[in-house]
């Protein structure tokens, strides 16, 4: 990964030009698609956020517990701030606002949206119904070597 140092200087300069660095201002618990895979499913792991009193949640979806409309349901309704859309398939995220609105949800939740978006991505996300875009892998995250790891079943 990048040296923290570095990164520390590129959110700085991002900041500087206007950019949010962070998913939401309040105090947060993220919740990653790690963390549903350790704790089994989106109601377990919104149980263990929501025992840390003052933090708002933002999870990572992915459609990996079920489809990820009903993902996206069970963390609304259990009080997430932020359903974090994270497949980079803009299928998914139509699929998540639209069963949300359905619900008469999608007001109490902002959608994020990440998986890979670039800068040249973002042109055909303007109309989206989204409030967040994560670049973080494309402008703070880049890896040096890109090496990853995933908790697996």
């Amino acid at each position: 990964k990048m040296p923290l140092e570095l990164k520390q200087g590129l959110r700085m300069a991002l900041e500087a030009g206007g950019v949010d660095t962070r998913i939401i201002d309040t105090p947060m618990v993220y919740l990653s698609k790690n963390h549903l895979r350790v704790l089994g499913s989106v109601g377990r792991a919104m149980d263990a956020a929501l025992a840390i009193p003052g933090r708002d949640v933002v999870i990572q979806i992915c459609g990996e517990t079920g489809p990820i409309h009903l993902e996206a349901r069970e963390a609304v309704s259990r009080g997430a701030k932020v359903v974090f859309v994270d497949t980079g398939r803009l299928d998914d995220l139509i699929a998540v606002a639209g069963h949300l609105h359905g619900l008469g949800l999608r007001g109490q939740v902002q959608l994020a949206f990440a998986g890979g978006v670039t800068l040249d991505d973002l042109p055909g996300l303007a109309s989206a119904d989204l409030d967040v875009v994560d670049l973080g892998r494309a402008l703070i995250d880049a890896p040096l070597l890109d090496l990853r790891y995933q908790v697996m079943p």
